[in-house]
């Protein structure tokens, strides 16, 4: 049941960039992970008393958003804006569903995560040359639109580096990690996954100066694609044209409406039904996570955010959370929030963190890895059976 179990989870993170219905509906993904949760059910799904201080920091975020979006539905009628609370339920689950997991297999999932993770990156690099659903010049593959691309590719690359980090992982494997996680990055030329991709290549290089070799072998790898000339040329032209367009502004982005309505930004407005409010983005929620929270939920809902990070931050230590902060950059100009790639990431490196606090370390090993253990939510406590 074990290997089942993991290979579900495994099958989840495969599946997970192929869309076959509009953003915010089921995906052949979620499918898979409602299966896994039926077996980890029935199994008797049991979560270590370690995870309790981040789940408890999740349930009071997720409730306080369902109240904020509920107390607006009643004033507005507006029964739309009930999705948001539903999207952060459901990605809470995910946290839960990955607590429960390490609890039971304890690195095995690390290994398994790194696996379907690499095979998710390659199966989409190999797709790319056939062009499957290219929006212009920029690249979605079976995502809805290119940024959805950009972002996974992003998030699954720092996922994968949180594990590299506490596994030992050979060489040739991470560099082929992150030249395709690159790949699909300039594919998708979005400006801020480029950027925040970067961001993540120079925590690799200034966590451990030995990557340097690492990405150079990667950059080696990209250099034999066929892409390569293509890919570079269109994402050079696309940094160049950052703060050119309209949307690049404070208000294009929709954070004029926190200063517009400064009245919201204590206990929030609530997400969704934008044509409430003066701004210059009229049809369009607020392009920023961190935006999002703060206008739609207020400084009460940021902060309860804010403690979800703070306590994954500091279970993991600067090293592995740091890891995180290429998504929080990337936050700062789109809303990511509900890609469930976010709150896997968010998992792995608290998991991540949890093996390297077992292990009594104050710093990792620069070796390259660190051997496997009991695990502190399996230790002590009831897990999967």
């Amino acid at each position: 049941m074990r290997r089942i179990v993991l290979t579900l989870w495994a099958a989840y993170l495969v599946a997970f960039p192929f869309y076959v219905a509009p953003s915010g509906y089921p995906q052949p993904s979620s499918v898979i992970l409602v299966l896994l949760i039926a077996v980890l059910a029935i199994r008797g799904m049991r979560v270590g008393s370690a995870a309790f201080p981040v789940l408890r920091a999740v349930f009071w975020f997720v409730l306080y958003v369902t109240t904020v979006s509920v107390v607006w539905v009643i004033v507005s009628g507006r029964l739309e804006m009930l999705r948001a609370p539903l999207f952060y339920a459901y990605n809470g689950v995910i946290l839960v569903v990955v607590a429960a997991l390490y609890s039971a297999y304890d690195t095995a999932l690390l290994r398994y995560t790194a696996a379907g993770i690499s095979f998710s990156l390659f199966i989409q690099v190999a797709l790319l040359p056939f062009k499957l659903d290219a929006v212009g010049v920029r690249e979605a593959l079976f995502f809805n639109n290119p940024n959805q691309l950009g972002y996974y590719a992003m998030l699954a690359g720092s996922a994968f580096a949180a594990v590299a980090f506490v596994k030992g992982t050979q060489v040739k494997v991470q560099a082929a990690v992150y030249a395709s996680a690159g790949i699909l990055v300039l594919a998708s030329l979005s400006k801020a996954a480029i950027g925040a991709f970067a961001l993540l290549v120079c925590l690799l290089v200034v966590h451990r100066p030995r990557y340097v070799l690492l990405l150079v072998a990667g950059a080696a790898l990209f250099s034999t694609t066929e892409l390569r000339p293509e890919l570079v040329a269109r994402a050079i032209q696309r940094v160049r044209e950052i703060g050119s367009a309209r949307d690049d502004s404070f208000a294009g982005r929709g954070y004029d409406r926190l200063t517009n309505h400064p009245e919201y930004l204590v206990l929030g407005a609530g997400e969704g039904a934008v044509d409430r409010f003066e701004t210059e983005l009229k049809e369009g929620e607020l392009h920023s996570s961190w935006g999002t929270l703060l206008f739609s939920y207020g400084a009460v809902g940021l902060s309860l955010f804010v403690a979800i990070c703070y306590r994954i931050y500091s279970t993991s230590g600067t090293r592995l959370g740091s890891v995180l902060l290429p998504a929080i950059v990337y936050g700062l100009t789109h809303q990511g929030l509900r890609s469930s790639m976010f709150w896997v990431s968010l998992g792995i490196v608290w998991c991540a963190g949890l093996h390297v606090a077992r292990l009594g370390h104050d710093r990792l090993e620069s070796s390259g890895g660190l051997s496997p253990v009991r695990s502190p939510m399996a230790a002590g406590s009831d897990s999967i059976r």
